[in-house]
């Protein structure tokens, strides 16, 4: 909700993505058997990103992102990132580890080589609980307590408080927010010399430069 992409404004996580880079044909037909033998959770969508393969496991009941919430998550998905990208199903070492939160690519827009995003719906695959998922590691796995904490948030309701209903309850954000369109305006302030610090440090990387971060 609201105009900011931020962690704050994430209300529910109805699937999680996955980026795996470093895929030829050899590692997509190991992906796939892998998936078909259990190893690796069966993908609801597989998206070609261009340089790879983004993998989405849609979740049964969406999961509330509240603050607490989101450490519990992020370490699920770390484990099982470890679980999706391994030394059979890409030829590139170094893992991406990236949060719930990362966005990809959308179908139908241009990857970086200009040609179009293409999504794959796997019609035989399960959706997934958070239990499931957790099934399938060994590391990071959550623990009881840890599930139980997602497991408290209220149930998910779709239509939510109306229009009309808000309008009834809060009237003075009612008037604020819908008739007059006022919001809380926010920006950044950045020091010239905090750029120019991070400019000298990419220049002076070198090694520590690599092609997917």
């Amino acid at each position: 909700v609201g105009r900011n992409n931020t962690s704050i404004n994430a209300r529910y996580l109805y699937a999680m993505g996955f980026d795996l880079d470093g895929v030829g044909t050899r590692q997509i037909k190991k992906l796939v058997w892998m998936m078909q033998d259990g190893a690796v959770p069966m993908a609801n969508i597989i998206t070609n990103s261009g340089h790879g393969l983004h993998l989405y496991y849609l979740l049964e009941e969406p999961v509330p992102l509240y603050m607490e919430n989101l450490p519990l998550l992020n370490k699920l998905k770390h484990g099982l990132t470890n679980v999706i990208w391994n030394d059979r199903t890409s030829f590139i070492d170094d893992r991406q580890h990236q949060g719930v939160l990362q966005g990809f690519r959308l179908p139908g827009t241009l990857t970086k080589f200009g040609v179009p995003i293409k999504s794959y719906h796997n019609a035989d695959a399960p959706t997934y609980t958070l239990e499931r998922l957790n099934g399938f590691l060994s590391r990071f796995k959550l623990t009881a307590d840890e599930l139980s904490q997602l497991m408290k948030a209220p149930v998910y309701n779709p239509t939510g408080v109306t229009l009309e209903e808000a309008k009834r309850r809060w009237p003075e954000w009612y008037v604020s927010r819908v008739l007059k369109r006022s919001w809380v305006g926010s920006k950044w302030h950045v020091k010239r010399d905090v750029y120019d610090w991070w400019l000298n440090k990419l220049r002076e990387a070198d090694e520590e430069i690599k092609v997917h971060h």
